[in-house]
């Protein structure tokens, strides 16, 4: 077996003690954590405090009380119209408090639900609907009117609130068992289409379970969640602190997009738990390695205490930065999962070294949770030996029922375990290559397929191409996934044309009407026909490089017309690795996507020693457009007529309203009552002679004037 891997190559680790032991490894045993319902572990939350926040999204607020029994109500609603175990209901839902409510109160019912992403592209919404036969859809009347054409029936939270409210709020006693099935998710499909997931309340439980006893949270937690609906992290980030007592804080789809806004949010609610995906943890460590020291130490004055990396490669430097150079204390833990067995199954507790020496590596993807075992097979399914690479094989709790509607793929995934007396027992194959080192930690090694992880997705390069063969301009395409130093992967797709010839601005927005944003390539390269090797096949590796040059725009070259252009044009070129960006190219056209976004403005706040939103370069995609909206914010910002207004001295006899900053402090005393960790503790030394009357007086003062 070669040990040449996509992307990496390991030299075998061999103990020197001549001994070569088997690559596998299992998780400690703990059969009740999949004998139990996330439902079970949520209620025993409510009983045990139901005062606690459970849940926040901006201002709005719901207690772990009031979260149950709107969920219980709007249970009892779903079962009124026909919820039952091993039905599909699926949710579409804004970012909201209603999304929280809509997931438990499905899986209270005992049916299952179906994520749905409501900025997903209609054909995309489309297909995953009719293909699950979902029964039912959760909705809001805003976004029903959106939905596709469909067959299921409508149930919309705010139209049918009085219908709802009208139910019993009491537990439900004939809740799900651990068998029934909890969700179908949707993760690309190597033939063009996507593919449902099934997983039970049994793989559930176990999972958000035994990753606790790796996390260890506690009720005093905030939990981040800023995964979308549809991306399996969403369900850890919801239910996993939801099963602990902690309290969810839902961002704005705003703050997602804009670390800064996320970072500011993060301070002034007092979070202490966040997980993202690496390339979103690189994007925001770029963000505020280009801040301005003070203010990088303000935005990391927080109560973050635990950042949680996953769905991705995590390259050291990440937290290395974190640790040394910015100087924050938090607990680093890197994971590694499956959409097909409920989520994560390893976990690695980060420790990084501060040794300049030290080059940047992958981080390794550790050790498996309770009920979990990991082999590394070669071609014939027997195990490696320790230090060599093979194909990594996942058996235990979390290993779900396999693909909906896919018997032919799931028993090509999912495989009769060789290596286990128990009935039924299943090995999950994952495509990834991987290696057990003699430490018994587990390095991830890349794929043995076409499949890839784009921004933390999961990426089928089939399902693109099949996408982009759809264009009738296409004659034939490829698409590759090419990684840079930093670890940051896009997507290139390579096409010969039919006549007359597309441009790349009309394929890209083709894609963007079929899948969603993470599967439209950065860069689109006309051929005049496919490489291929001696078997006929497409030979990928000799596919050109795009290089540094413009692609092909709808949009002509127009250099920048002054120093501010000139500047910006820099600024993007940098970002996007393209050179010759002229002032009418769109940002996204040239590959740009939302986290590059964010580095533009971060870039350009800090050359201008402003605050430039986010917005403005979605809004303002051009050089040309972003050049005037800067021009425009200077300007007022300049203009004594638009300054704040001057603080007038209000009536002291009356109580006076909370400002926001005191709200949020007043929310984190609730949370954590008595703590200090707001408090700013310092001494002062006076040298010279002091008049102890005056000091006093200036004193007292300040604790007059204190509110």
């Amino acid at each position: 077996m070669s040990n040449h891997t996509r992307g990496h190559i390991f030299e075998p680790l061999i103990p020197t003690n001549g001994f070569v032991p088997f690559s596998e490894c299992q998780g400690e045993s703990a059969e009740q954590y999949f004998a139990t319902t996330v439902i079970e572990l949520f209620e025993r939350q409510v009983a045990s405090g139901a005062e606690r926040t459970a849940v926040a999204f901006g201002n709005d607020r719901l207690s772990y009380g009031e979260l149950n029994s709107r969920a219980n109500r709007l249970a009892r609603y779903l079962r009124a119209r026909g919820a039952a175990p091993e039905t599909l209901i699926a949710i579409c839902l804004d970012r909201s408090l209603e999304m929280a409510i809509g997931i438990l109160a499905i899986l209270k019912s005992g049916a299952a639900y179906l994520p749905v992403d409501p900025d997903y592209p209609a054909e995309r919404i489309s297909w995953m609907i009719n293909d699950s036969g979902a029964g039912f859809i959760l909705t809001s009347e805003k976004l029903a009117a959106q939905l596709p054409s469909h067959s299921a029936e409508l149930a919309c939270l705010d139209a049918e609130h009085a219908e709802i409210s009208a139910s019993s709020d009491e537990n439900l006693s004939d809740g799900p068992k651990p068998e029934s099935l909890a969700y179908v998710i949707y993760t690309s499909g190597s033939t063009g289409q996507p593919k449902g997931v099934m997983i039970t309340h049994g793989s559930l439980a176990n999972y958000v379970q035994a990753l606790q006893k790796e996390l260890e949270l506690n009720d005093r937690d905030l939990y981040l969640h800023t995964a979308s609906i549809a991306f399996s992290s969403s369900r850890r980030q919801l239910l996993l602190p939801l099963s602990q007592g902690a309290t969810v804080v839902i961002a704005s789809s705003e703050q997602r997009k804009d670390p800064l806004a996320l970072l500011e949010m993060i301070k002034a609610e007092g979070v202490t738990v966040m997980d993202a995906v690496p390339s979103s943890w690189r994007n925001t460590t770029t963000v505020l390695a280009s801040l301005d020291r003070e203010t990088r130490l303000r935005l990391l004055d927080n109560r973050l205490r635990l950042m949680l990396s996953a769905s991705e490669p995590l390259l050291s430097d990440v937290p290395r930065t974190w640790i040394f150079d910015f100087g924050h204390r938090a607990r680093h833990v890197h994971m590694f999962g499956q959409t097909e067995t409920a989520g994560i199954v390893c976990v690695n507790n980060i420790t990084v070294s501060n040794d300049a020496m030290d080059v940047t590596s992958f981080v390794p993807i550790g050790r498996p949770i309770a009920n979990t075992e990991i082999y590394i097979l070669d071609e014939e399914l027997q195990r490696v030996p320790v230090g060599e690479a093979g194909e990594l094989y996942i058996s235990g709790a979390g290993v779900g029922r396999g693909y909906l509607n896919r018997p032919h793929l799931t028993a090509e995934k999912f495989l009769s375990h060789p290596f286990s007396d128990q009935p039924g027992a299943r090995l999950y194959r994952t495509g990834d290559w991987a290696r057990l080192r003699p430490d018994g930690k587990i390095e991830f090694a890349g794929r043995r397929d076409s499949q890839v992880k784009v921004r933390g997705f999961r990426v089928e390069l089939g399902e693109i191409e099949a996408t982009l063969a759809r264009h009738p301009g296409v004659k034939e395409n490829a698409v590759v996934a090419r990684t840079d130093a930093s670890g940051t992967t896009r997507l290139i797709a390579y096409f010969v044309s039919m006549e007359p010839a597309p441009g790349v601005s009309e394929l890209r927005e083709f894609m963007a009407n079929q899948v969603p944003d993470y599967l439209v390539p950065s860069a689109f390269l006309e051929l005049n026909e496919l490489p291929l090797n001696v078997n006929g096949k497409v030979d990928r590796r000799t596919l050109p490089d795009p290089g540094e040059m413009r692609p092909d725009l709808a949009t002509s070259y127009q250099s920048p017309r002054n120093p501010l252009e000139e500047l910006l044009a820099h600024i993007w070129s940098e970002v996007l690795d393209v050179e010759g960006i002229g002032v009418d190219d769109n940002f996204f056209e040239l590959g740009g996507h939302s986290l590059l976004a964010t580095q533009v403005i971060a870039r350009v706040n800090d050359q201008f020693k402003t605050v430039i939103p986010l917005r403005l370069l979605f809004e303002s995609p051009t050089i040309a457009g972003l050049a005037a909206g800067i021009a425009t914010a200077s300007e007022r910002a300049s203009d004594p007529s638009t300054s704040l207004p001057k603080l007038r001295r209000v009536n002291r006899g009356v109580e006076a309203p909370l400002s926001f900053a005191q709200q949020r402090l007043w929310f984190i005393d609730q949370m954590d009552p008595g703590s200090a960790l707001y408090n700013i503790n310092r001494a002062l030394r006076l040298h010279g002679q002091i008049d102890a009357t005056r000091l006093e007086q200036a004193v007292q003062a300040i604790a007059e004037r204190h509110e």
